[in-house]
């Protein structure tokens, strides 16, 4: 059963930072995905970039697992995700939007991607408010569509069709 109860039960700072990386994952194929590079990518790609900012800084403010102090290998993130948005807007100036494109696309993968499947652990907000019987079964959800999604990144999955296409198409009829 979902319960939005943790949500609405959690600080301020975890629910501005789960808003923002909601916004950031629901802007995802408009920004990213769309093959038009027109004013309408220019302004869901702002709204993007703000939330994922919003989303790493706010980060800062959490600190259930504190392994460090108040901090833990998930900030680290949070500090990447910050360092790939200021040489995105670096690269987008200098007009090589080669890089730009790859550094938001690697941030949409690293910086939203790895903390998605990490907030499906046992006892985290999410896990507890959509599997709070079954902790594992989100982590292992999460961890399988974050494994789909390095598949289709890497070239792997569209080189497997391939091979597939050339045994069917070899096949008798």
């Amino acid at each position: 059963m979902v319960t939005l109860t943790p949500f609405f039960t959690a600080s301020l700072a975890v629910q501005i930072h789960i808003s923002a990386a909601l916004i950031s994952l629901a802007l995802i194929p408009p920004v990213l995905w769309r093959v038009r590079r027109d004013g309408w990518h220019k302004k869901f790609g702002y709204v993007w970039f703000t939330s994922m900012g919003v989303t790493a800084v706010s980060s800062f403010w959490i600190s259930g697992i504190g392994m460090f102090g108040r901090f833990s290998p998930l900030h680290l993130l949070s500090i990447m995700s910050l360092i790939t948005m200021a040489l995105a807007i670096y690269w987008a100036v200098k007009r090589n939007i080669h890089a730009h494109s790859r550094a938001l696309r690697n941030l949409s993968t690293f910086g939203l991607g790895i903390p998605s499947v990490l907030n499906f652990l046992p006892g985290r907000t999410f896990s507890n408010a959509f599997f709070v019987n079954a902790p594992m079964r989100g982590l292992a959800l999460s961890a399988v569509v974050m494994g789909a999604i390095l598949l289709c990144r890497s070239g792997a999955l569209a080189s497997i069709l391939r091979h597939f296409k050339a045994i069917f198409d070899k096949a008798p009829a």
